[in-house]
């Protein structure tokens, strides 16, 4: 169906449904129970983005669809051919998809969408088609749509379409909430084996390993102050080994990065330092901490420097595999894909049994981007591969869309196809998008496209945000910006 006859669906609905909704005197204030499915779980309050094609102020962002409350609303005026988008991060099995009106309230139906659809995916390529599977037509009372699925379905992606928004004056698409009930597909959770075999090696380790085990998962679960309390109190007792203290500070410092997000110092990793300086293995962590610590701040070089002193430290320690790890994601991120691929192939001779499938994603990326003079298309074809193959992994399906946007950008000139995947990458992965290089390619699309205002919000954001050799880039953004007002200053006082 063309978006043109869904529009002209629109003005149909509103107008036989319209004057149903007028004639209604009184509003039930009584707000209206909305039913729970007997399985799964609601995962779009864990999904990875929701997007939307406008909102009316940060208060109606689409992110209120997922938040669980009906205080909340994604708003779009005037709503005709709106849409939102949802990425649950991974492929799930969804049975049920509840949409939550404004009538839920019992604040007026008026303000409920009248027509929608809703159509899904499971792929994340820019060209995989959508399918729809639920075209649904409100009526005068709808507080809520309860949409079932006759069998369980593979989902990633979903995509609601607004035919017809509100019949209130003047019109919006409003939506209070946007449930999807399922579970996430396997691969996510270790198996209830692993976890039993884990407690069991628990019981084989002395005392203060076995708490700084069990805190762990604390610490795994989001309880900050209680895990911090644990591992103070194991470094209290007085026969406590060098590897427990060594670890129990290194939790420590993970532990104060994610309750003060970027500390100016981490009194633990001095500590380690100051206690243990004679031991390789412990400033091995050491530096594999601070350099964490500069990668999530985006200062991709001194983080560099920092893994690569807690390689040399302690060559075959536990720091050092890790640190190894962390180069590749560096090189990867600044483009050095042999460096990447040789880091990759040392970590894969020295550590077969530890490589996961995010880290051997990155090095697929690298492979695909090498050699750098192979021609375009077939860098594309590559990329593209690579993502179809690990589809599961959000870090690795990000990166592939940043460096997708690199190569249209840098190889085929093409600036509007590099923008489209930035949009889709940013704000997402922690560790790539979001970054200094996607920014600046952000910024420097924007500008080759002449649209001018977004570029310079974005160039300026990413100066002020970054220090690094592409932040410096970016000058010329400002500088070309700077050159045409001036041009128009110069034009207006010539006329």
């Amino acid at each position: 169906m063309t978006r043109e006859r869904r529009i002209l669906i629109a003005f149909f609905a509103i107008a036989v449904l319209t004057p149903s909704l007028a004639s209604r005197a009184e509003e039930d204030p009584t707000p209206v129970p909305i039913p729970t499915p007997a399985r799964g779980v609601n995962l779009a309050r864990t999904a990875r983005n929701i997007t939307a094609s406008g909102c009316d102020g940060e208060e109606n962002e689409p992110w209120c669809v997922g938040d669980g409350s009906l205080l909340t609303e994604w708003r779009c005026s005037p709503g005709y051919g709106a849409t939102l988008e949802m990425d649950l991060g991974t492929r799930c099995l969804v049975d049920v998809v509840v949409v939550v009106h404004p009538g839920v309230r019992g604040n007026g139906s008026a303000k409920n969408v009248l027509a929608y659809e809703i159509a899904i995916r499971t792929r994340s390529a820019l060209d995989a088609p959508w399918e729809t599977v639920f075209n649904v037509l409100n009526e005068r009372d709808t507080a809520y749509n309860y949409l079932a699925f006759d069998a369980p379905r593979e989902v990633r992606y979903l995509q609601l379409f607004v035919a017809a928004p509100s019949s209130e004056n003047p019109p919006s698409a409003r939506i209070v909430e946007w449930e999807v009930w399922g579970e996430r597909m396997g691969g996510l959770e270790r198996p209830e084996s692993d976890r039993r075999q884990e407690r069991e090696n628990r019981d084989d380790e002395p005392l203060p390993e076995r708490l700084l085990s069990a805190h762990r998962d604390l610490q795994r679960a989001g309880f900050y102050t209680e895990a911090r309390a644990q591992y103070e109190a194991v470094l209290s007792q007085g026969d406590l080994s060098k590897e427990a203290k060594v670890r129990a500070l290194f939790r420590l410092s993970q532990l104060l990065e994610l309750e003060y997000e970027f500390p100016e110092e981490d009194p633990y990793i001095r500590e380690i330092l100051d206690l243990f300086s004679d031991e390789p293995w412990a400033v091995s962590l050491a530096c594999l901490r601070e350099g964490q610590r500069h990668l999530r701040q985006g200062r991709w070089e001194e983080a560099e420097r920092f893994f690569q002193w807690a390689v040399a430290h302690s060559p075959h320690s536990e720091g050092a595999y890790t640190a190894r790890v962390e180069l590749i994601r560096v090189y990867t991120h600044l483009g050095r894909n042999v460096e990447a691929i040789l880091a990759y192939q040392e970590v894969l001779e020295g550590y077969p049994e530890h490589v996961t499938r995010r880290q051997l994603g990155r090095a697929e990326v690298a492979f695909a981007l090498f050699p750098e003079s192979q021609p375009p298309e077939d860098c594309l074809g590559r990329l593209k591969e690579v993502l179809e193959e690990f589809l599961d992994e959000p870090e690795v399906e990000s990166l592939v869309y940043a460096r997708l946007a690199e190569v249209y950008y840098l190889k085929c000139h093409d600036y509007g196809r590099a923008l489209e995947h930035l949009r889709m990458v940013r704000g997402r992965a922690p560790d790539e998008i979001g970054t200094e290089r996607v920014l600046y390619y952000l910024a420097a699309s924007l500008s080759r496209l002449e649209r001018d205002l977004e570029a310079g919000k974005e160039a300026t954001a990413l100066q002020e945000r970054f220090h690094g050799p592409k932040a410096k880039a970016a000058d010329w953004i400002l500088q070309k910006l700077e050159y045409k007002r001036m041009l128009r200053v110069l034009g207006g006082e010539n006329r």
